[in-house]
């Protein structure tokens, strides 16, 4: 078991991911923020040989209390994402990118 911070330039993913693979995980969660996350997930993977790679963005934020969950009502309407948007405009853009990211997986099923 292992962990590392996520504060390393794109340049160091190949000797970070060396680290990684060294430890011979079974599971590898990146919570390095959108899109950054998913990019040395997939520049790594080969590398790193976990059996499961997830992307956990602010997750490891909200757990440890550093940002707050929205209230308990939007939590039970499956909202909670939008609350974070509202909080953080900046995630819009992302936000945007989920309709087509949801239409490549459904399509990558069929």
């Amino acid at each position: 078991m292992g962990t590392h911070d996520g504060y390393f330039k794109p340049e160091q993913d190949p000797e970070i991911a060396a680290q990684i693979a060294a430890l011979n995980p079974d599971f590898l969660f990146v919570a390095m923020g959108i899109p950054r996350q998913e990019k040395f997930i997939l520049g790594t993977q080969s590398t790193i040989r976990a059996r499961v790679a997830m992307g956990v963005g602010g997750t490891f934020d909200v757990f440890s209390g550093r940002v707050k969950r929205a209230p308990v009502a939007m939590q039970k309407m499956k909202m909670e994402w939008l609350w974070r948007v509202i909080q953080n405009p900046k995630k819009v853009d992302k936000v945007k990118l989920l309709p087509r990211f949801v239409s490549l997986v459904l399509k990558d099923t069929k």
